[in-house]
């Protein structure tokens, strides 16, 4: 079934492309593929049509991409994590739906990272360094997610958290063991 939904999709973006009398080339198929799968099948469709009947053009990835609401505000986001510092603090973590923000706080270090981090908004030079930082792990995690398909694992951490399986914690302890160093002769041959 979800073959065929992709099918009608691309069949459907082929014909307006064909009715507009514009070839693709491989990299902008290769968007319309992954924006026709991050997508449902009605919405698309919905914009081929709407987009069909209000341009004479043909559509581009980005026309999708601000009508379909693939882009995301990452002034928003940012609002979003400082109040989500403020209310919910390091040890407890936030419940978070939105896989974008949970990614790019794992790509920030983590929550406790996050807590550590961010700094007091009076001191700007480093807010704005910060903001600069967010804002690239923002736009990764954008890929991540609506282009890429990959979901946070893991979850998000509290400072001093241990165990917490429910709420996708690990272990604190270290992820290696410790190494030794021995002082060994290789054997002549």
């Amino acid at each position: 079934m979800a073959d065929e939904a992709f099918e009608e999709q691309l069949q459907a973006l082929e014909d307006v492309m064909s009715a507009r009398r514009y070839e693709m080339t491989t990299f902008e198929a290769d968007a319309w593929m992954r924006i026709i799968q991050a997508v449902p099948r009605a919405n698309f469709l919905a914009f081929l049509s709407h987009h069909y009947a209000t341009s004479p053009y043909a559509p581009q990835p980005s026309d999708a991409t601000k009508h379909l609401d693939l882009s995301i505000n990452p002034d928003v986001a940012f609002n979003r994590l400082a109040a989500l510092v403020g209310s919910v603090g390091p040890y407890s973590v936030p419940q978070l739906d939105d896989p974008i923000l949970v990614t790019a706080i794992q790509l920030l270090g983590g929550w406790s990272a996050v807590n550590e981090q961010l700094p007091d908004v009076s001191q700007t030079h480093a807010m704005r360094a910060y903001r600069e930082r967010f804002d690239a792990c923002f736009n990764t995690a954008i890929t991540k997610v609506r282009i890429e398909g990959a979901k946070p694992s893991g979850g998000l951490k509290a400072i001093g958290s241990t165990g917490g399986a429910a709420l996708g914690h690990q272990s604190s302890e270290p992820a290696t063991a410790p190494i030794s160093i021995t002082n060994q002769q290789r054997p002549r041959s």
